[in-house]
C-alpha cells in the first residue's frame, strides 16, 4: 500500500528516479522483489495521470524478458504489468514497438533455451490463458 501511494503521488521529476529503481527491482535475485517491481510497474502505468509513453519501451522489453522467470507468480505479475503498459501507449504509437517486442521475445526465448538445454522451449508467460492478448494491439495497428 505504501509503495502504491508513492507511485500515485509522484511527479515528472520523481518518475525519472522511480523508473530506474523499478527496472533494478525486476532484475533482482529474489523473486519477491521481481514480482513486487513488476506489480508496481503495472500499477504505475494503469493509475498514473502522467504521460508515460516515453517510458513504455524499456518497460515493455524488461517485462517481456520477465515472462521467462522461474517464479510463476512473477510471470503472472509481469504479464499483467505488460498488459497495462501496452494499454497506456496511444494506439498510433504501438506499431513503432514491433521490433522491440520481437527482440525482447527472442531474448526471453534464448534465456529459457539456456536454462532448459535439450528440452522444447516454452516461455511460461506465453503459455498463460489469453497470453497473446496484450501483444495483439501492437501488431494489429500495422
Amino acid at each position: 500500500k505504501a509503495a502504491e501511494t508513492i507511485v500515485l503521488v509522484i511527479d515528472d521529476e520523481g518518475v525519472e528516479t522511480l523508473i530506474p529503481e523499478l527496472l533494478r527491482g525486476v532484475n533482482d535475485n529474489q523473486a519477491s522483489m521481481r514480482r513486487g517491481a513488476a506489480y508496481l510497474i503495472g500499477f504505475l502505468f494503469k493509475n498514473s495521470k502522467l504521460y508515460l509513453a516515453d517510458e513504455a519501451p524499456d518497460m515493455m522489453s524488461t517485462l517481456i524478458t520477465l515472462l521467462s522467470d522461474t517464479d510463476n507468480a512473477t510471470v503472472l505479475a509481469a504479464w499483467e504489468a505488460f498488459s497495462r503498459v501496452v494499454g497506456s501507449v496511444p494506439k498510433e504509437q504501438l506499431p513503432t514497438h514491433i521490433k522491440l517486442v520481437r527482440d525482447a521475445v527472442s531474448t526471453a526465448r534464448d534465456k529459457e533455451r539456456r536454462r532448459r538445454k535439450g528440452v522444447p522451449v516454452l516461455l511460461p508467460g506465453l503459455c498463460l490463458p489469453k497470453a497473446l492478448q496484450p501483444f495483439l494491439p501492437i501488431f494489429q495497428q500495422v
